[in-house]
């Protein structure tokens, strides 16, 4: 499947600036090759499905919207939009009503010239009940090591750390454990453990990619999305448009949720 995000969908605050530039109360704006890069993992939101081809949003409301301020908590990853630079550091924007994020420059990443509009993902340092000041980190190790101290249960954000419990292998997978939640990695999402692949019974750190409605079914990947700033796209992308493949074989497999 194919999925797109149109410009007017990345944030509130782009949004303002693609305004102001249209009608001329700004010289120029942040065009989105300087805002995101090839190989980079985004949460988004599916907005509109036309067979293979999807509508999505990346914008911080559409993706957490449905939370409240309670299900923030110290550890969590969210994805967060700029909304203004400060002297201090940044206001964010991250889609839950009566929150006020704020990005110290102090914890923030030198490797990322942020901008107004511009997502990225952030780590909770902190929350404040009485007055919804939640205090944000994009230091990378700080973004790599973030889980929750909540058990897993529905409040599952995309990118969160989990543990895994391998129950069982599959023809495109393996079946396991969340908590007390059925969760599964997909071939494409598997990775080794000290050079070797995951055994049954074997506990394994994963990250969560999206959790099937109605039935609150994890989906996870083992890789590493978070190792570097700048990824490179030819390590994520092994295959390229184009290729051609002398050795190929036709394969599928269902599984039963």
């Amino acid at each position: 499947m194919m999925g797109s995000v149109m410009a007017c969908h990345v944030s509130e605050a782009y949004n303002k600036l693609l305004e102001a530039y249209v009608n001329d109360q700004a010289e120029k704006i942040r065009e989105l090759p300087e805002m995101f890069r090839p190989g980079q993992y985004i949460a988004v939101k599916v907005l509109e499905v036309e067979g293979t081809k999807l509508m999505l949003s990346m914008m911080p409301k559409d993706i957490y919207g449905g939370l409240a301020r309670e299900d923030v908590q110290k550890g969590d990853l969210v994805q967060a939009a700029v909304t203004s630079e400060e002297d201090h550091g940044y206001i964010m924007d991250i889609g839950i009503p009566n929150t006020k994020p704020f990005l110290p420059k102090s914890k923030h990443n030198p490797e990322l010239e942020l901008s107004a509009g511009m997502v990225t993902w952030c780590s909770v340092r902190s929350v404040a009940p009485e007055t919804g000041i939640v205090k944000l980190s994009t230091d990378p190790e700080t973004v790599r090591r973030s889980a929750p101290s909540r058990k897993p249960g529905k409040a599952l954000l995309p990118a969160t750390s989990v543990q895994f419990v391998v129950d069982k292998p599959l023809d495109n997978g393996l079946e396991g454990r969340v908590g007390e939640l059925t969760a599964y990695i997909q071939r494409q999402h598997l990775d080794k453990v000290a050079g070797r692949k995951p055994a049954i019974g074997q506990r394994i750190n994963a990250r969560v990619l999206y959790v099937m409605p109605t039935r609150n079914t994890p989906f996870l990947t083992m890789k590493d999305i978070f190792a570097t700033t700048c990824p490179d796209l030819q390590q994520e992308q092994t295959l390229k448009e184009g290729d051609i493949i002398e050795e190929a074989q036709v394969c599928a497999s269902i599984v039963t949720l």
